[in-house]
This record gives C-alpha cells, sequence and structure tokens, in this order.
C-alpha cells in the first residue's frame, strides 16, 4: 500500500471557515453565548441567511418575521445554531469539488446529516454528556470521502462505480474499504484522520473519523473515547435504512449484508428494541428534510425518494432477516440433534440401538419420513442397517461384498450400496474424502454421509465404518438452500460418525481385554507348568548330587575291601 504522502496532498486538504473553526473551539467547553455566536455570524452574511430562513421555517405562525441572528439563536437555542454553523461550513468547503456529480453530492449529504442527527439522538439515549461532539463526529464521519475525490477523482469515481455495480444484500462481494484500498492504495478512514489532525479536531472526533468502521464487540459506553462506536452505530443504521448514499450514488444504494448483522448485534449489546430504531430513523428523516432547506437542496422529489429508498430497504431487509431466521431455525434443529446424538450413543449400545439413535436424530432434525444407517457389525465381517420409514423400524445387513441379504426399502438400500461401494474404491485408489458427505446427485433426493473410522484409534483396516443415507423428498420444511442443508447434514453425519466410532472402539477394547485376561490365564498356566518342571528338576539335581556325594566313600570302602579281600587269600 502506498503512504498517504504519495497518495494526498495534504496542504490542498480545504481549511475550514474562521466561524467553522470557533463553533468547534466552542464544542470543547469555552464559555459561550449569544452575543459570542452572533458576533461569529455578523460577517457572514450567507450563513446568517440561512440560518435565518430556518429560524422562519421552524416557526411558521409566529407573531413577526424574525430578522435578527442573536433573536434567531434565542429561538432555536444554542446547540441548534452551531449544528446548523458547522454543517453548511463544512458543506460549502466542498461544494465546488464535485459539482460534476451533484445529485451524487447531494445524496452523500443526505447521509452525513443523517449520521450526524442519528448520532446526536443516540448519544442522548445512551447517556453521553456532549450531544453536539456526537453530532459534528457524525456529519464528517465521511469526509475523507471528498477529499479522495477531490484529489484522486479517477480513482475514486472506479470505487463508486465497483461498488454500485455490486449493489445491496452480498456476502460474498468486498467491503467497501477494501475495494478502497485496491483502487486507491488506502482508503477514506486514513485521509480523514489526516484532515482531521489538521483542522485541529479534538482527539475524541480524530478517532471518530479514523475508526468508524471498526466493530464494536460490547455495548457503546458513555464516554468521550466511544465517540466513534456511536459513529459507527449511526452510520450502521443510515445505511440500512438507505439515508442518502455514502459513495455518491445518484441512484439506489451499497448496502452490504455485514451492515444488518452489525445492526442486530448493536441493538441486542445496548438492549434497543425494532420499534425504537424505527423512531429514531422517523426523527431522523424529519431532521434532514429541515436542514436540506437550509442547504439549499431540499425539494419534494429528493424528500420521497429518500423515504421509498428507506421503505424499500426495509423490506428487503425484513425479507433477508427471514431467511437468516429460516436458516438459523434449521441450524438450531441440527445442532440439538446433534447434542443429543452426543448424549445418547455411548459406550455400551449395541449397534442396532445406535443405528435406532441416529435415524431418530436425522428425522428431528430434517422433518424427514425415510432414512437409512450402517454400521459395521461386532465381527465386522458385514454391515449391520437399519431403514426408518413411517415411523417403522427394518433391519437388514450388508456383507462387505455382496448384496444386501433382505430388501424391504429397494430404492433407499440399493442407492446406499452405491455410495458405498463407490466411496470405498475412492479410499482404495487414495482419494479421500475431506468431508465424507456425498452430494445430492441430479435426479435423486437423496443424500449420503459416510462415517469414517479413525485409524490412529483402532487400527482397523476399513476406513469407512458406517452411512447415513436421507430422503429429503418429503422432507418438512422442504429444503430451500442446498448448501446450507449440506453443512447441516454434514454436521449431523460427523455426529453420528463420532458415536459410532466411540461404540466400535468400546467394544474392540473389550475383546482386547477379554483377550488379555485369556492371554493372561493361558500365561499363568504356563508359568505353573514351568514351575513345576523346575521344581522336579531342582529334586533331580538334588537326587544326583547325593547319589554323589555317597558314591565317593563307597568307592574307596569297595577298593579297600578288595585289596584285603587279596592279601587274606594270599
Amino acid at each position: 500500500m502506498s503512504g498517504l504522502a504519495e497518495n494526498i496532498n495534504v496542504e490542498l486538504i480545504p481549511t475550514l471557515p474562521a466561524v467553522a473553526v470557533e463553533a468547534i473551539r466552542l464544542l470543547e467547553g469555552d464559555p459561550s453565548n449569544f452575543e459570542s455566536v452572533a458576533d461569529l455570524l455578523r460577517n457572514d452574511q450567507v450563513l446568517s441567511g440561512r440560518i435565518l430562513r430556518y429560524a422562519n421555517a421552524a416557526f411558521v405562525g409566529a407573531r413577526q418575521k424574525i430578522t435578527s441572528i442573536p433573536r434567531a439563536i434565542s429561538l432555536l437555542g444554542f446547540n441548534t445554531v452551531r449544528g446548523l454553523i458547522l454543517s453548511v461550513s463544512v458543506f460549502d468547503c466542498f461544494s465546488d469539488a464535485a459539482q460534476e456529480r451533484l445529485e451524487g453530492l447531494v445524496n452523500f449529504w443526505l447521509h452525513a446529516i443523517g449520521v450526524a442527527a442519528a448520532s446526536e439522538l443516540l448519544a442522548e439515549k445512551l447517556g453521553f454528556a456532549n450531544v453536539d461532539e456526537a453530532y459534528l463526529a457524525g456529519l464528517v464521519h465521511d469526509i475523507g470521502k471528498l477529499i479522495c475525490y477531490q484529489q484522486m477523482p479517477d480513482e475514486f469515481s472506479e470505487v463508486c462505480l465497483e461498488l454500485e455495480k455490486q449493489g445491496g444484500y452480498s456476502t460474498d462481494a468486498p467491503l467497501a474499504l477494501d475495494v478502497e484500498r485496491r483502487k486507491m492504495g488506502l482508503d477514506h478512514t486514513d485521509v480523514g484522520r489526516i484532515a482531521a489532525e489538521q483542522w485541529m479536531f479534538p482527539a475524541s472526533l480524530v478517532k471518530a473519523l479514523a475508526s468508524h468502521h471498526q466493530p464494536v464487540p460490547e455495548a457503546v459506553r458513555p464516554e468521550k473515547e466511544n465517540l466513534y462506536q456511536l459513529v459507527r452505530f449511526a452510520d450502521v443504521i443510515c445505511v440500512c435504512h438507505n439515508i442518502g448514499s455514502s459513495y455518491f450514488f445518484s441512484t439506489g444504494a451499497y448496502d452490504h449484508q455485514h451492515y444488518h448483522f452489525a445492526l442486530e448485534n448493536f441493538m441486542l449489546l445496548n438492549g434497543i428494541e425494532g420499534g425504537e430504531v424505527d423512531d429514531l430513523v422517523a426523527e431522523v428523516v424529519k431532521r434532514i428534510e429541515k436542514m436540506a432547506v437550509v442547504m439549499g437542496f431540499h425539494d419534494s422529489e429528493t424528500y420521497q425518494r429518500l423515504l421509498s429508498s428507506a421503505n424499500v430497504s426495509l423490506g428487503a431487509m425484513s425479507v433477508d432477516l427471514d431467511q437468516h431466521n429460516n436458516e438459523l431455525l434449521a441450524a438450531n434443529r441440527v445442532l440439538d440433534a446433534a447434542c443429543g446424538l452426543g448424549r445418547s450413543l455411548k459406550p455400551g449400545l449395541s449397534i442396532a440401538e445406535a443405528l435406532r439413535e441416529i435415524l431418530l436424530a436425522a428425522q428431528e432434525a430434517f422433518g424427514v419420513e425415510r432414512c437409512l444407517c450402517l454400521a459395521l457389525d461386532d465381527g465386522e465381517a458385514h454391515f449391520r442397517g437399519q431403514i426408518y420409514s413411517g415411523g417403522e423400524f427394518t433391519e437388514f445387513s450388508v456383507p462387505h461384498q455382496g448384496n444386501p441379504v433382505v430388501k424391504p426399502e429397494a430404492d433407499m438400500e440399493t442407492e446406499a450400496l452405491q455410495q458405498l461401494r463407490r466411496a470405498s474404491l475412492e479410499f482404495e485408489q487414495g482419494t479421500i474424502m475431506e468431508s465424507g458427505v456425498a452430494e445430492i446427485i441430479a435426479g435423486s433426493e437423496f443424500m449420503a454421509g459416510f462415517f469414517l473410522g479413525d485409524q490412529k484409534s483402532h487400527g482397523r483396516v476399513e476406513r469407512i465404518i458406517g452411512e447415513l443415507l436421507v430422503d429429503f423428498k418429503d422432507a418438512s420444511p422442504p429444503v430451500a438452500d442446498l448448501a446450507g442443508m449440506r453443512r447441516n447434514f454434514e454436521l449431523l453425519s460427523t455426529a453420528a460418525a463420532n458415536g459410532i466410532d466411540r461404540i466400535l472402539m468400546e467394544k474392540d477394547l473389550s475383546r482386547q481385554t477379554m483377550a488379555m485376561a485369556a492371554e493372561a490365564r493361558k500365561l499363568e498356566e504356563h508359568q505353573r507348568q514351568l514351575f513345576n518342571t523346575h521344581r522336579l528338576a531342582t529334586v533331580g539335581r538334588l537326587a544326583a548330587g547325593a547319589a554323589h556325594e555317597i558314591n565317593n566313600p563307597l568307592t574307596i570302602i569297595s577298593l579297600n575291601l578288595q585289596i584285603m579281600q587279596r592279601l587274606l587269600i594270599k
């Protein structure tokens, strides 16, 4: 990414009028009164005229026309007048930069004023001490875009064009900031921070311009350093309701789906109901209309387009949320069924009992009428199977090679065997399935998932230790999202596979334990026999030693007797 110095000329960033600078200074707590503000406006007849126009429009039916700034300030209030000063000053500062896209500029300022009004309303609701600062932060939060358009018009126009083409409600499209960085080498938050520092904005405003796209994972606390979170909340509300356009769009709006997720999170974290957001949006639209009169770009067509755009966005958001809720409900059903399997598939179950639990979980998760499950038998000579159909269970068995022993549901068994043999062949050929789930084949309503055993845990030659086959033809509710259904099916199939693997491992361990016990008994018998043999050998060695010891003196006696016999004979 190129540095700011290579993309943006800081010296070309416009300077704010003195009256706006003074208004910002007053935001920081300096004492002020009606006369001091009136003095600011005394030499700016254009700004004074707009404020008088706003005051007379706001107090239609007053006894006499409002002709003095102090009188207007008295009626409107200091905060309102200061907001008008800032809005008009900042708008006029950049109005010449985008004359070629005047309608887009109007939509941009509608959005900016909307975020400003929403920030002010949220600041009041959430307990922020300085609501005026919240208004200003919302008003100028996207000022970096104007500077980018002013100094890099071609690149920024490409950004707007790409975002306008991709439209709204897209989860796959890139985020706007990513598009900016790719096209311009930087994004508008970088430029906004530099401009705010040059204009000597308070630190909280600088942070708001630099960080208003950062996620907010907790409730917004009413502290000055959290002003950027408040602006983020207001921006999300205005984008979701199509309040103007932050990218100079003449028609339509860029409305990435992540804004709706962010809005849901903001509402949940801050305890704000949907009706409260609707009321806030209605008040924002009213304030935009009043401010647009002062800014000089209000007309009935623009106002009606704003309302129409917001209504269309709300309708589309409602449809999108309904779909999202349906997906969540389907996922929750599968998660509940998978958790139930984790509890019910305990070691000690027979294979037949485990298969029945899996089929009941599949029926609960997907609302299907028919499903089939296979698993290796204890002796691993064949697959034991069960079919659930219309509330009834039917058992059957399938050899590793060959046809089923019985065929209560020929179509399901045929599909299961075809998928099982195909998967086994893939493993033999070295093609390893990552998920163990077979896609639904065109013209078929079946989906198959294979239970893959952990070879390291039990040393079994077969990788496939079972299979789950579900018929989605009569599923309730019907399958609408194939990709989502495949993810859910994979989740349940994985839970079932883990349960079957644990049961088979427990049975393997039981068999190994029994075999070890039998071997221990044999070893004990061998040890007893060895001991007896060793004892007999020891007795033999003792007898041989004793005979040796006795034979020695006997031999001497025998020799002496023989000698004596010979002497006597002579």
